[in-house]
């Protein structure tokens, strides 16, 4: 099938879809004093049905979450250098906001760490 279709997945699916639907509720969420879309519903509808949607999106965000580390671990469990990429990132990224928040020293330093680093 080649890389046609998931292509254009991508740009209908993803770019216009899901972009036109987060920023419709980013907009109408800071048309009403930034609530999130349970609280909105709640004021709208009542009680009983903004609290059904607090769950229902609480849910949808698991079923996605869940889906997305999934993903994760597939592509993980066959690269040897994607494992070892991501358990480099995070001790990497903790140094660095140690060291940014606390240490800060001269620019070259920066550099030398980023060149290190990178």
């Amino acid at each position: 099938m080649g890389y046609l279709p998931g292509t254009l997945w991508l740009l209908a699916g993803v770019v216009l879809a899901g972009a036109v639907q987060d920023f419709m509720v980013l907009f109408i969420s800071t048309r009403r004093n930034g609530n999130s879309l349970g609280e909105m519903i709640k004021k709208e509808m009542g009680p009983v049905p903004g609290t059904i949607a607090l769950f229902g999106c609480f849910l949808i965000m698991i079923i996605i979450l869940a889906v997305l580390a999934l993903i994760v671990v597939k592509a993980l469990a066959e690269s040897p250098w994607g494992v070892f990429t991501v358990c480099s990132t995070v001790p990497i990224a903790l140094f660095m906001g140690i060291y940014m928040r606390y240490i800060r020293q001269v620019v070259w330093v920066k550099f030398l760490l980023l060149v290190l680093f990178y």
